[in-house]
């Protein structure tokens, strides 16, 4: 049996043309589907605790007091908005100051700022996405202690890292652009 060699290239080079097309067929709805799912990714049950400055829990608590950091549980959701796209939550946060109960706060996290990156160290390696910023605005403050409450503020937290299972980053007073505490979210569901 003789082969010609003009034929036999062009058959190499049509499987392997095929075989190249096939891969970037799949390559594309693997991506595809990543961005799709990860887009949600923000979204459950997260526990979250803040790690206050002592300057600004101070002006917050009204004394200086060891260890002032709060805890809590925010559930976000994700397809909020005018596009319904937007990532919106509400929490319920405790003021402690050591193991001392100081106040119960309900909270709203809205303007959740989420950015795409086009390649990343981990999965999905194209197009994942990280949450940036958002604020926080307490909407009820319940003293459990008699204390000085500071003034109503608003916060913005800004991460340095986010993913699917932990954030991590700072609050920052909204009025003044000034780092106050530091944030680690983990998520619960």
């Amino acid at each position: 049996m003789n082969i010609d060699p003009l034929t036999w290239m062009q058959s190499v080079l049509s499987s392997l043309g095929a075989r190249f097309i096939w891969a970037i067929i799949a390559f594309m709805l693997v991506t595809f589907f990543t961005a799709y799912v990860d887009r949600r990714k923000f979204a459950g049950k997260w526990s979250l605790t803040i790690n206050w400055a002592p300057e600004h829990a101070r002006k917050l608590m009204g004394a200086e007091l060891p260890e002032p950091h709060s805890v809590g549980d925010v559930a976000i959701t994700y397809g909020h908005g005018p596009n319904k796209k937007d990532y919106w939550g509400i929490g319920y946060f405790e003021l402690f100051s050591g193991t001392t109960l100081y106040a119960r706060l309900c909270i709203e996290l809205a303007d959740m700022e989420v950015k795409r990156k086009l390649f990343s160290s981990t999965f999905p390696y194209f197009f994942r996405l990280t949450l940036t910023k958002l604020k926080l605005r307490s909407k009820i403050r319940e003293k459990a202690l008699k204390f000085q409450y500071g003034p109503w503020s608003n916060y913005r937290m800004e991460f340095h890292s986010s993913t699917g299972k932990i954030l991590q980053g700072n609050i920052v007073l909204v009025e003044t652009n000034k780092t106050v505490g530091k944030i680690e979210a983990k998520r619960l569901v």
